[in-house]
């Protein structure tokens, strides 16, 4: 509506114009603000020229055509962004739209090309300080704390520290920074290939111009130095054992190892060991590339150990060690395990046992018996004793002063021998019968066991017998017993000696046996002498008369053969029956003897020859009964 009055005229005069009025989005409006074109330089988008004529609420998005969003706000804080852009062309916008449900998808942009270049890195020594003197065993802290390029993200860099780098990743990328560290005296610091801003290391000694580079590899190195004073140092003791606080027994032997322990100087060095206890030192300028061994005595040990190098610099530490007593410890040497002894040797004993406290009261060589008790052997550190043939489990006991006691055992064989009898001697030499003889025996016994306890000797003759046992009264291995015998008549009677070893069917015998003499009484041995020479006699005569009769019956036969008057009979059979009949012995010597006195006794042949011509002889004439 317009009104116009001049004042005078009633009522003013009005025109009514029609005037439409709609809601709309604000066009964007910002600025950039930066304070180089490098992506380390801060860069300011301002839009609070943007203003919404209904004063609705705005929604602000900043975008970046290589970083993506930048920001989006709702508030009049959000018109104005600060960050920075990795390097490249950016298309930035900033992009408006208001909170009417109308204004959906109605967002107006407005955009600028901004173009970031490479930054160069930024090299900074935080550590080791120009005004800090170190020595050479010390260990610095190289740090470049500070230090970076923002062309690398953050995640890039280590968590520790605050480094100059970029907070999200660039678009093309983080670059790859290779770190150098080196010294004018030392030369490089890291490792080849490694890139470390923050490390431990030392230097030698003297005056070090240390340098720090970054390489981007796209603009030159950027260096950057500082002058770092390094003095010489002492040997550094590095012990690995004993450790500060470790306890031990006072038996144990404590291992000190020290071969880790160097002089950063490159010069030789000693170590010494002492104990406030103990007035020596426990080793006294020994090299520490060895191990050295010790025990202590029980107590409250503080240890200083010394390292002196050849300048004459050292370093002194200290460590507490408590000792508590130890128990004694067995060390039996003889007799071992499973040892085998031969029969009648000693078993020797042999032990080293030790107390590092010194106060060992007790030592004991035990036998165990089978009931579960035992028996004290010896008390000496070196024996010998005899043990029966068989197993044996011995033990070697010690105790101290407190009570503590340590026993170790060993199980032995000792190994049996059987009796054997030698040098069997008797006397007499012969017995005389139906007299009392008193006869005595000697004999060798060697059993090396020593375990035969009977030898008995028994004589047996005829019906008789006689035993007693023998002894070894001198100890000298001979064997002697006697016994008084009265033989019944003379002979040869068996002489047995018997050695036993063991009981019942478990014994072990030797056996030695000889044969005796007994002789008759001098005055029958006589009579029988006499009696025996006048049967031989009779018995040579009877012989001699047995061949001279023999003799005489063969000549008689011959001459009955040469008679005439049995020549022609010779081969009749009546004279082969007859002949072969006198040739079986049927005629006895006394009928030959009269047959030939009958034949003496007849008359000449001549007158037979005569009287006989009428009638000739024949066999059955005979008288052969007569013959």
């Amino acid at each position: 509506e317009i009104y116009a009055s001049d004042g005078i005229n009633h009522p003013a005069s009005v025109y009514i114009i029609p005037v439409e009025l709609y809601n709309e989005v604000p066009e964007p409006e910002f600025t950039l603000t930066r304070l180089g074109n490098a992506s380390e330089d801060e860069v300011t988008l301002d839009g609070t020229a943007t203003i919404d004529p209904e004063g609705d609420t705005l929604e602000i998005e900043y975008w970046s055509s290589l970083d993506g969003q930048l920001s989006w706000n709702n508030t009049e804080a959000g018109k104005v962004w600060t960050g920075y852009l990795s390097r490249g062309v950016h298309s930035i916008e900033m992009r408006v739209v208001d909170d009417r449900p109308e204004h959906i998808n109605a967002t107006r942009v407005t955009s600028m090309l901004v173009d970031v270049e490479n930054s160069l890195p930024q090299a900074v020594i935080e550590t080791p300080a120009s005004t800090q003197t170190y020595t050479s065993a010390e260990l610095i802290w190289f740090s470049a704390n500070g230090s970076g390029d923002y062309d690398a993200a953050c995640s890039t860099f280590p968590v520790e520290g605050d480094w100059h780098c970029a907070e999200a990743e660039p678009f093309s990328g983080s670059e790859y920074l290779v770190v150098d560290w080196s010294s004018d005296l030392d030369g490089r610091l890291i490792p080849e290939s490694e890139d470390w801003l923050i490390f431990e290391g030392r230097l030698s000694a003297g005056t070090h111009t240390i340098t720090l580079s970054l390489d981007d590899g796209i603009h030159d190195p950027v260096l950057v130095s500082r002058t770092v004073e390094v003095l010489p140092s002492a040997p550094q003791l590095d012990l690995l054992s004993p450790l500060d606080g470790d306890a031990y027994s006072s038996s144990f032997q404590i291992q000190w190892d020290a071969r880790e322990s160097v002089d950063y100087d490159g010069d030789n060095f000693t170590m010494s060991i002492r104990s406030d206890l103990l007035d020596e030192p426990l080793f006294s300028d020994v090299s520490s590339s060895q191990v050295h061994t010790s025990s202590l005595p029980a107590g409250e040990h503080t240890i200083k150990i010394t390292l002196t190098d050849e300048t004459g610099m050292e370093q002194i530490s200290f460590i507490s060690l408590t000792i508590g007593q130890s128990n004694p410890v067995a060390v039996l040497l003889q007799p071992v395990n499973l040892l085998s002894i031969a029969p009648g040797e000693s078993v020797v004993l042999e032990e080293q046992s030790t107390d590092a406290d010194g106060d060992m009261e007790v030592r004991e060589w035990r036998r165990w018996l089978l009931t579960g008790g035992y028996e004290v052997l010896s008390t000496m550190s070196t024996d010998s004793v005899q043990l029966s043939p068989g197993q044996h489990h011995l033990s070697l006991y010690v105790k101290d002063s407190r009570g503590a006691s340590h026993e170790v055992h060993v199980n032995i064989t000792v190994q049996s021998s059987l009796p054997q009898l030698s040098n069997l001697t008797f006397t007499p030499d012969a017995l005389i019968a139906q007299e009392k003889n008193t006869f005595t025996v000697r004999v060798m016994m060697n059993d090396p066991d020593g375990t035969t306890q009977s030898v008995r000797a028994t004589v047996v003759f005829n019906v008789q017998n006689w035993a007693f046992n023998l002894s070894d009264e001198d100890g000298d291995g001979y064997w002697e017993g006697s016994i008084e015998m009265n033989p019944e008549s003379a002979g040869r009677p068996n002489l047995k000696v018997i050695a036993t070893d063991g009981l019942g069917d478990d014994a072990m015998v030797d056996i030695i046996s000889v044969t005796l003499y007994v002789e008759e009484a001098e005055a029958d041995s006589r009579v029988a002498m006499f009696i025996a020479a006048t049967s031989s006699f009779v018995g040579v005569l009877v012989i001699i008369a047995i061949i001279a009769l023999r003799r005489q019956k063969k000549a008689e036969l011959a001459m009955i053969d040469t008679w005439d008057s049995f020549g022609s009979f010779s081969s009749s059979p009546t004279s082969q029956e007859t002949s072969e009949k006198l040739e079986g012995g049927a005629i006895d010597g006394a009928q030959e003897v009269l047959a030939e006195e009958e034949i003496l006794e007849q008359p000449d042949a001549s007158d037979s020859q005569e009287t006989g011509e009428s009638k000739p002889v024949t066999g059955i004439d005979l008288d052969w009964d007569d013959v």
